[in-house]
Parts: structure tokens; C-alpha cells; sequence
């Protein structure tokens, strides 16, 4: 390439290729593989209720000696996406997590309400800053973390709050499934140290 430059400077550097674009695509496409067409619906809640209708009493969660079937562990996602949607939640609207409760997550996802988890082993001031962000409409928590909500959202705006203890947990019947939205706000550090949120949509998530 040096050699034909020195010929004709007043070639563009960019303009020269050092290998012939035949070359280079084929070696692209062998980068990338064969594209492969998922069977799977475009969505993790249409995923989570297809599944569930393939094989409800099949064990879906088990931690420390308690497990749910998928069958149990749907009715518990329309229970809770009933009391979500009941608190006047929307699509699009920012639902806080104060625990780690898989059924509430799915809960929010089947309103189309966009999940934003809360790590209680990270310094308040961290969650304090995330919550300055994006500002919830509601925050879902239970009675052992109790005292992590008080702590995060007692002085701050007005919103509602979701006791998850104090919902019944019986089958709410069907509720209306919204997935056109963004689905999870995820924070990295960013690298001013300062919290900085990435929206992923549900359809993202099927396919990574």
C-alpha cells in the first residue's frame, strides 16, 4: 500500500483498501455465522406464559428448600400484576424493586411497567442517586425491607409504594399484556462515578 501511495500522493489513504472487498465481506460473514431464526415469542412474558402452559407443574423456582411450579408461580404474577396495575401503573411507567422477588419482576413486565432494580448491598447514596433519575412512580418492597424503603424514598417525592406482604397471592384472573415499551433500567457505574441508566426492551432480552 506504501508503494502505490509513493506513486501518487495525491491519493486519499482512506480511499485505498488493503484487501479486495470480496475478501473482506467473506470474512465478515464468517465473523457473524449463520443467522439462526429463534422459535421463541419476541417477548419474556409471552416466553414465561408459554412455557408455563407446556408444563405447569414442572418445579420453575426452588431456593432454600421452597420451590414454586410455573403454574403457582403464574398465578402469583397475575396476582401481583393486578395490585401493579391497581396502583394506577402504566405503560412506560418506572416501577422500583426493593427486594429480589422474581414474581414481582414478571408482575411489572406483564403491565408493561419498566423494572428497575435496587441493590440493597450498594451505599443508599447509590440507589438515592439512581432514584433522582428516573423517579418511580411506584416502589414494590417487602416487610423485612422496610427499613431500606423508609431510608431511600421517606423524604423524597410523593409516590406510591407496594407492600408485596400484604397482597393476596391468589390467581387475579388474566390482565392486559403491554410490550411495546421498555421493559428494564439497568445503571452503570459511568465513568464519571455518577449512575447512568440503559433502557432494554423485552424483545432485547430474547435475543442476547
Amino acid at each position: 500500500m506504501v508503494q502505490k501511495l509513493s506513486y501518487n500522493p495525491s491519493i486519499n489513504v482512506g480511499d485505498r483498501r488493503l484487501h479486495p472487498k470480496a475478501q473482506v465481506e467473506n470474512a465478515l460473514s464468517l465473523g457473524r455465522g449463520p443467522l439462526i431464526h429463534s422459535k421463541w415469542p419476541s417477548t419474556l412474558i409471552e416466553r414465561f406464559s408459554q412455557v408455563c402452559d407446556l408444563q405447569p407443574d414442572t418445579v420453575a423456582i426452588q431456593d432454600d428448600g421452597c420451590c414454586l411450579t410455573y403454574l403457582e408461580l403464574s398465578d402469583r404474577v397475575h396476582a401481583l400484576a393486578a395490585a401493579i396495575s391497581t396502583a394506577g401503573i402504566l405503560t412506560g411507567d418506572y416501577v422500583a424493586l426493593v427486594l429480589d422477588l422474581f414474581a414481582a419482576m414478571l408482575g411489572m413486565l406483564h403491565v408493561g411497567a419498566v423494572f428497575v432494580p435496587l441493590d440493597i448491598t450498594v451505599p443508599t447514596a447509590r440507589n438515592m442517586a439512581m432514584n433522582a433519575v428516573y423517579q418511580p412512580k411506584l416502589v414494590m418492597y417487602d416487610t423485612s425491607n422496610a427499613e431500606m424503603f423508609e431510608q431511600l424514598f421517606s423524604s423524597q417525592y410523593q409516590l406510591h409504594s407496594l407492600n408485596l406482604s400484604d397482597v393476596s397471592l391468589k390467581h387475579a384472573g388474566e390482565i392486559s399484556r403491554k410490550f411495546q415499551y421498555y421493559a428494564f433500567l439497568l445503571f452503570t457505574s459511568g465513568s464519571t462515578g455518577t449512575p447512568k441508566g440503559v433502557k432494554i426492551t423485552q424483545s432485547g432480552v430474547m435475543k442476547n
